[in-house]
């Protein structure tokens, strides 16, 4: 019996929104923007007579990939963007969490997924004032996990 988990979805925690992908969010501190130009989508999975696994995101190439009892249901993935933007060519430090907690729609079971980004802690802005990079992670999910899952995380910036 193959039981679904849908919508895998991490929802950054600077707006407030519904659906999957995230417009140009924006948190604003001290002369830097951070901005989650796209949300992150694990997809959609089920669980075949294995029970358990994990889907993990690539934040460098975008790969999807699934361990254990978890079979891909559908196509629909992708990997989040942030944008950093202040004054040109500045140093920032960038803070991303490691982990962060996935909850169910019901809010009753609450799973951890890895958050993973390809960036350096100090970046360097470009002419701009600008820096964007990817990020994605993964989620692990017992047999008894159930439902659409959605978590919050925050990336902060400070210049150096």
């Amino acid at each position: 019996m193959k039981r679904g988990l849908t919508g895998l979805t991490l929802v950054a925690a600077l707006c407030l929104a519904l659906g999957i992908a995230m417009p140009a969010c924006a948190q604003q501190g001290g002369g830097l923007n951070v901005t989650i130009d796209s949300d992150i989508s694990f997809g959609t999975a089920a669980h075949d007579a294995r029970g358990g696994g994990t889907i993990e995101l690539d934040p460098v190439t975008g790969v999807r990939r699934t361990t254990g009892g978890l079979v891909v249901v559908g196509s629909t993935y992708f990997t989040g963007r942030a944008r950093i933007s202040g004054r040109p060519f500045a140093r920032v430090r960038i803070g991303l969490p490691d982990k962060i907690t996935m909850r169910a729609r019901q809010g009753n079971k609450a799973v951890a997924a890895v958050f993973t980004a390809s960036v350096a802690p100090v970046i360097t802005l470009d002419a701009l004032g600008q820096f964007s990079f990817p990020f994605a992670g993964s989620f692990r999910a017992d047999e008894a996990d159930n439902g659409e899952f959605k978590g919050n995380f925050a990336i902060t910036a400070d210049y150096e």
